[in-house]
């Protein structure tokens, strides 16, 4: 037990070296989740990403998850890769760097000479592809933080519904509550796990009303109550212009109207989707909007 008096006096000494200089954020390849967050993803916390199929949510967990040692001393980082096989992440990483989707470098006879994987082929980066019910995941992370006193440790779950168990609403629910108990055992442990969306956004209920209820709400998530509960920050990704534009309406203005956003990043006569990164959630930062333009084919996401 901690008394309040106690509290009061670790409150103060975080506070001060966060005035000495001190990074309460894991720093991120993208300036605006940066910005809006505490310099970055905050630490000794449980955050979600969030987004329907093919959004890109696998893609910003994995940018922020793979470039976190470049940016941030002393931090060691364990992706439970439960949706890909590593050799999968490593293609997507490639394509961003030569543009060139994942098809075209599997079908070209292109060299992979080792500069490609130098910046990352040395990198505190461990990788597990079996997972487990919530209570081994729970061990895993357990030993992991255990044999590194020390560091830094960011964990990346993709995503919470390849966890096994035989009921979602359970395997979730468990999974958040056992990251929460790590989160307060091992005050240096953050987490990000990767959870989808229900169908809800697109109902015709919402479809057919502009504005504010296209936004995504934390009644979107599936199963969502316990992660929007449990976690700190929650960001779900929409690509609005997916779904507004295939609907046939006959206000023309509304056609191309997300609470007042566009739909897309015009450039050089294309019309290039945006996706938008809500923070439905930010325990100590508040919510915001964040802009990406799709770069999915590449396995990138680019900040606006």
């Amino acid at each position: 037990m901690i008394s309040i008096n106690e509290g009061i006096e670790l409150f103060k000494t975080h506070h001060e070296k966060i005035k000495s200089g001190y990074n309460p954020g894991i720093l991120t390849p993208y300036n605006n989740i940066n910005k809006a967050l505490f310099n970055g993803i905050p630490k000794n916390t449980v955050n979600s990403i969030a987004a329907h199929s093919g959004v890109g949510k696998t893609t910003l967990a994995m940018n922020i998850l793979l470039n976190a040692p470049k940016l941030n001393e002393n931090l060691e980082v364990l992706v439970f890769s439960l949706e890909m096989p590593t050799k999968s992440l490593i293609a997507r990483n490639v394509s961003t760097k030569l543009r060139m989707s994942v098809k075209e470098i599997y079908s070209s006879d292109i060299e992979l000479e080792d500069e490609l994987f130098a910046d990352i082929a040395d990198l505190p980066i461990w990788f597990d592809e079996e997972g487990g019910t919530p209570e081994e995941i729970f061990k895993k992370i357990n030993r992991f933080c255990a044999d590194r006193p020390g560091k830094e440790i960011l964990v990346g779950v993709d995503h919470t519904l390849l966890v096994d168990g035989r009921e979602d609403n359970e395997k979730i629910s468990q999974l958040c509550i056992v990251l929460n108990k790590l989160k307060l055992k091992y005050k240096n442990l953050t987490s990000i796990i990767i959870s989808q969306l229900n169908d809800s956004m697109l109902k015709e209920e919402r479809l057919n009303k502009k504005g504010l209820l296209l936004f995504p709400q934390y009644t979107d998530l599936y199963f969502g109550r316990q992660v929007f509960m449990v976690c700190d920050t929650v960001i779900v990704l929409n690509s609005p212009s997916r779904y507004i534009n295939e609907k046939p309406v006959e206000n023309k203005e509304y056609e191309k109207e997300y609470g007042g956003l566009p739909l897309f990043h015009k450039k050089t006569g294309k019309k290039i989707p945006l996706i938008y990164g809500h923070i439905i959630k930010g325990r100590d930062t508040g919510t915001e909007i964040l802009s990406f333009v799709s770069a999915l084919q590449y396995s990138e996401l680019i900040e606006q």
